[in-house]
């Protein structure tokens, strides 16, 4: 509720962040007037990844989800299982020809995988470590490559998984670059407080 109310429009979270949704189902209620709503899961077999767009969506208290990912796809071979019949691209696509889900996104640790999602034209967002510790990003012309796909880019660990105590310099670093989003993990009213601050 803090973020809303001081115009954070972004909320990420995850299928398999503990209670996470939940809690943010309950603080946005009917509130969703200006707010992109994020959620992933790992990939799984279609039939369960469905029953996980369910889940998240139930949890959220929300009828449409703007962007759902596959979360954390760090090798090909996991990559291909979910582009497989029974993968979970399938069962994604599905909810949004259903209206569950509005767009389709991706997240991964690798830059070799995130280098072959590029050339899929399947992905609306792509989400990889990106900060003043994973500087590889910036140097590897993805950003370009996204850019001219139209493909969003979300940059995971802005803070270095916690290794960077300084929230400007570290976001400093993140906006020297046009049109990505930062998705920085919150405990307390406070540490939003902060980060809308900056």
């Amino acid at each position: 509720a803090t973020a809303r109310d001081l115009g954070i429009n972004f909320l990420e979270t995850a299928w398999g962040y503990f209670d996470s949704e939940a809690k943010i189902g309950a603080a946005l209620g009917k509130r969703r007037d200006g707010i992109v709503l994020a959620s992933k899961s790992s990939p799984c077999p279609s039939k369960e990844f469905r029953a996980r767009i369910d889940q998240s969506l139930e949890r959220l208290r929300t009828e449409v989800i703007d962007l759902y990912q596959l979360h954390g796809v760090d090798t090909i071979e996991a990559l291909e299982r979910a582009l497989g019949p029974r993968g979970a691209v399938s069962a994604a696509k599905k909810a949004i020809r259903q209206g569950k889900i509005l767009s389709l996104g991706i997240s991964t640790h690798k830059m070799d995988v995130c280098l072959e999602l590029l050339k899929l034209d399947l992905f609306d967002t792509i989400q990889l470590p990106m900060s003043l510790l994973h500087t590889e990003v910036a140097r590897s012309g993805i950003l370009g490559q996204a850019r001219r796909k139209n493909v969003g880019f979300i940059a995971m660990k802005p803070m270095g998984g916690g290794r960077i105590g300084n929230p400007r310099l570290a976001l400093g670093y993140i906006y020297r670059y046009r049109r990505i989003v930062p998705v920085i993990g919150v405990e307390t009213p406070e540490q939003v407080r902060q980060l809308a601050r900056l």
